[in-house]
């Protein structure tokens, strides 16, 4: 099976866990700090911490983070040299919207340009040859590719995927020039469940503390705690 993605797992935790921090954590902080009512820049606040915070947790590694810019909308591309891929960072629901209204304008097609020795797959959409809209998105993909001084024969996606806003998970997927995606892999869900039992001393049931772990953080954010009676006399 052709390889596509050579990070080391350690890599891929880094970034995954870095992004969920971002997304789950470090937004929400600005509203409640400021003690906002309304919710009206969340969605491209997002963006600026998820991206500042690659920046930061790849500093100083084999990675280099490139700020590409397309428009007014600025994005990070992470070059891998040594295996002269290229990845960013999108939300799933963001691609198959580019891929279903045809957007050709939008910087995704220019960038998956770059798998064009991917074939398509039997059933799989072919919206249009390798030649139709190859100039403009040979011209697009030079302005997005500015900062890279390094060849750049494979793109892959860390892709988000926020169906339940509480709890994303990020994986790998690798598209070809149409949008179909050809290869994925699972990195990280942000959910692990433990079901933990302590008796209550005045009750002869146990009860389940759910709790959510957060590697990154190496620190446990509880959604159900039980109250400890020791703690009710103490207070």
């Amino acid at each position: 099976m052709q390889e596509f993605c050579y990070l080391s797992t350690e890599e891929k935790n880094i970034i995954s866990n870095t992004i969920i921090s971002a997304m789950l954590n470090d937004v929400k902080e600005v509203y409640i700090e400021n003690n906002l009512h309304h919710r009206n820049a969340y969605s491209m606040l997002v963006w600026d911490f998820v991206g500042s915070k690659v920046i930061e947790t790849l500093k100083n590694t084999r990675l280099k983070v490139i700020k590409a810019k397309r428009g007014r909308f600025s994005f990070d591309l992470i070059l891998d040299e040594e295996y002269h891929t290229i990845y960013s960072i999108m939300k799933k629901s963001n691609i198959e919207k580019v891929k279903k209204e045809r957007k050709f304008s939008h910087y995704l097609w220019a960038l998956t340009s770059i798998n064009c020795d991917i074939e398509v797959g039997e059933g799989q959409l072919n919206l249009f040859t390798i030649e139709s809209n190859n100039e403009y998105r040979e011209k697009t993909k030079k302005e997005l590719l500015t900062g890279v001084e390094a060849i750049v024969n494979r793109y892959c996606i860390i892709v988000i995927n926020d169906d339940n806003k509480q709890f994303p998970s990020i994986q790998l997927g690798v598209y070809d020039m149409n949008l179909n995606c050809i290869y994925e892999e699972m990195w990280k869900e942000s959910i692990i469940i433990d079901y933990n039992f302590e008796n209550d001393d005045n009750s002869n049931e146990d009860k389940p503390i759910i709790k959510i772990k957060d590697d990154f953080e190496e620190n446990i954010l509880k959604i159900k705690k039980q109250e400890e009676k020791k703690e009710e006399k103490e207070g």
